[in-house]
């Protein structure tokens, strides 16, 4: 043998085969340590075999540790780098919805800021129509849908002049803005505004005394007037405020023209204006009365011997209609629903 290595396997120990020499080894005690020795290389290297077997287990599982710790960290990288992402991410919408809430709010605020100037023009608007307003006198306003006329007679402290005259204006209520003037009349008399049922034209009354007074017509959208009744030489006619007809060709007042009484009177706007009594036989004056486009009838009161005695009148059939039955009395405020 020498101090190279060499490999023997049990196999190889119980085949080897010792020499003989005189007065040599006990062969019963070499055999039998032979065989001690193959038994305890059988056995170290069925150890062996299972110790490389688990190594190599063992090796096994160290590489599946490694595999797993480098996915593990693999992860871990992603999931911190995905968490950058997010919190990147979050940050920038969270910085894009402060801006866009800067932004909202800074609209809201500027909104708020013009609709509270708004506010206060449509304030100091209506101040001034309600000013405007208090200057009218009896009469002298009349709402029809979304247009109301009014007619202001200036104060002393604004009329230093001391000269009386009338300003009709026709403005929305609700845009006080709209405000303008019709006309400018000499007087203070002038009211009883009616709109045509077309709204094109405008009727009212010029109050001169308690026996004489005339009825005037304006284009609104024109602002031309003219004066639909006339004075007889040398006397004066009485007339009431007037109503237009339903279909906006004449005019319904009350005059005292030939008559000692007020009658209800129908006017023509076309040339030549003729006026024609309705009631040309009743001998009493009619006190109230009232038209409604909507049924073509006039609603009246007549003053008979102190007591107040309710009529109607078919504009359409152009007659007087049965009297309804009612209690004596003084009626006032006679009005037709719209």
């Amino acid at each position: 043998m020498t101090d190279e290595a060499f490999y023997l396997t049990p196999l190889d120990v119980r085949r080897f085969d010792f020499g003989t020499a005189l007065r040599g080894y006990d062969k019963t005690r070499v055999d039998q340590f032979r065989d001690q020795v193959a038994d305890e290389m059988e056995r170290l290297t069925r150890l062996n075999q299972d110790l490389e077997s688990k190594a190599k287990g063992f090796h096994e599982q160290l590489r599946a540790f490694r595999e797993r710790d480098k996915a593990l960290n693999e992860a871990l990288v992603s999931a911190q780098q995905l968490r950058a992402d997010i919190r990147e991410q979050a940050e920038r919408e969270a910085q894009l919805i402060l801006r866009e809430a800067r932004s909202e709010a800074e609209r809201a605020q500027e909104t708020t800021k013009a609709e509270i100037r708004e506010l206060r023009e449509q304030t100091a608007r209506y101040e001034s129509l309600l000013r405007a307003l208090s200057e009218v006198g009896e009469g002298m306003l009349v709402l029809e849908g979304d247009r109301l006329v009014y007619a202001t007679q200036p104060i002393d402290k604004n009329n230093p002049e001391r000269t009386a005259r009338t300003t009709v204006h026709l403005v929305d209520p609700l845009k006080p803005e709209s405000d303008r003037v019709l006309a400018t009349l000499d007087g203070g008399g002038w009211f009883g505004f009616r709109f045509s049922e077309d709204g094109r034209q405008l009727a009212f009354l010029e109050y001169v005394s308690a026996n004489e007074s005339n009825l005037w017509l304006m284009d609104i959208a024109t602002k031309k007037r003219r004066r639909v009744t006339t004075q007889p030489k040398g006397e004066t006619v009485f007339y009431g405020e007037p109503f237009f007809t339903r279909d906006g060709n004449a005019l319904v007042s009350v005059s005292d023209r030939g008559s000692e009484f007020r009658r209800l009177v129908i006017i023509p706007l076309a040339a030549p204006a003729n006026e024609k009594p309705l009631t040309p036989k009743l001998a009493f004056d009619v006190t109230q009365y009232h038209v409604s486009p909507d049924v073509n009838k006039i609603a009246f009161a007549t003053n008979e011997n102190g007591s107040s005695v309710l009529r109607f009148f078919d504009l359409t059939a152009m007659k007087e209609l049965p009297r309804p039955p009612l209690l004596q009395g003084v009626i006032g405020g006679v009005e037709w629903r719209r």
